[in-house]
């Protein structure tokens, strides 16, 4: 009996969103490049997996988007720095001693002034009120006085900051809108695997049991092709995994919290220990002292002499 052919399969569930898609996409593209009556493959099989590809993709595009999101409030911040910086570079050459910058000053100061605290403003609004405030730099009334003061360079700077802005915040908003309208990753992700499958199914089931125009060498070379992809896409992830692992490795690792002092155990019949300061107690004698005028009576008698 014809044995069938071996297509390896890799573990889909370990690999992170990007790889997940990446493996699918290209193993997708080796067969699609091949005559499908050739694998005798069902018409429906293909196009549902290219479109669970690409709901993976736009699930893909959402994450980058809100990593996107602190890039976006980078570029708010630094070009509120320049509105302010330039505002407040035209109000300090009020002061200078130069004549011909303070007249230049006063002229753009009363421009200047109508764009005081835009920086506080919506992300929409601002954007507008900075290509407003572009606009009145670069007019001819005003660019003598611009370049006098020397800010040439930071409204040249603020405009295309600006524009990055607007690019970041309208992929943004683009990617918010899309993705209300697709299923999470979590849910198509088993779907994209399962399509998978059943294409393996379809090869090896061709490959023993497919009629003409079905072509078993064709289908054995799709294999072969599906099974370097497969070992390739497989080595990726042993790299990212080692890759992650020594970027650990090299991280310095937190001392340990040291431990508490344990507390002396007590001892089970304390003691009491004499005050040495206080001096012990004399006995009392059982008699009291004889009175020395008088005798002991174990004495004989002395008699004085008379004089």
């Amino acid at each position: 009996m014809k044995k069938t052919i071996v297509i390896n399969k890799p573990g889909l569930r370990k690999y992170d969103n990007p790889l997940h898609v990446q493996f699918h996409s290209e193993t997708y593209d080796i067969v699609h490049a091949v005559d499908p009556t050739k694998l005798g493959m069902p018409d429906d099989v293909m196009p549902e997996w290219r479109g669970n590809i690409d709901t993976e993709i736009s699930n893909n595009r959402d994450a980058q988007a809100d990593a996107n999101t602190a890039l976006m409030m980078e570029k708010d911040e630094e070009r509120d720095r320049l509105v302010l910086f330039i505002i407040a570079s035209v109000r300090n050459a009020l002061l200078l001693s130069d004549a011909d910058m303070v007249a230049a000053a006063k002229r753009l100061s009363v421009m200047t002034r109508r764009y005081a605290g835009i920086q506080k403003e919506s992300f929409d609004r601002e954007t507008a009120d900075i290509l407003g405030f572009l606009a009145d730099l670069k007019d001819a009334k005003y660019t003598a006085d611009v370049t006098k003061l020397g800010l040439d360079p930071v409204v040249t700077k603020l405009e295309a900051v600006n524009t990055e802005f607007r690019k970041i915040y309208k992929e943004r908003r683009e990617s918010e809108v899309e993705k209300t309208h697709l299923p999470p990753s979590g849910k198509v992700r088993p779907e994209t695997d399962a399509l998978y499958e059943r294409v393996i199914l379809v090869l090896q089931w061709n490959y023993v049991y497919g009629k003409a125009p079905v072509d078993p060498n064709v289908i054995a070379q799709v294999a072969e092709a599906m099974n370097k992809q497969t070992d390739r896409i497989e080595t990726v992830y042993r790299q990212s995994l080692a890759q992650r692992k020594a970027a650990g490795d090299k991280k310095p690792k937190e001392p340990k919290e040291p431990k508490e002092p344990k507390e002396p155990k007590q001892p089970k019949d304390p003691k009491p220990t004499p005050d040495p300061k206080q001096p012990e107690q004399p006995k009392k004698p059982d008699e009291k002292p004889k009175d020395p005028k008088k005798p002991d009576d174990g004495n004989p008698d002395i008699k004085l002499p008379e004089e």
